[in-house]
């Protein structure tokens, strides 16, 4: 590949396409229906302190180490209920 394109291939912004595209009414409804299946595995399956993790950390994007002198637990403990977490909700 002449050092001309490979140049050029770097400079290429993947994400540009991306920006400002609508999604379908298919992807929407995919969406709509995998955010479901997260909120009904989050009520059955996540204890009350996993989802108030979850919640306190990947939705309204508190550091862990505020979590951790919130709740008086350790951060290693706050990253191991959130690992947990993750894991029974990305199964769905």
């Amino acid at each position: 590949m002449p050092l001309e394109i490979e140049d050029e291939l770097e400079n290429v912004d993947y994400a540009a396409p991306m920006i400002g595209a609508v999604p379908t009414p298919h992807e929407t409804y995919e969406c709509r229906e995998r955010a479901e299946r997260i909120e009904a595995a989050a009520a059955l399956e996540l204890t009350s302190e996993q989802r108030l993790l979850f919640e306190l950390h990947h939705l309204r994007h508190h550091p862990i180490t505020d979590i951790a002198s919130l709740l008086d637990k350790s951060e290693d403990a706050i990253k191991s209920n959130l690992y947990r977490a993750r894991r029974v909700l990305l199964a769905r």
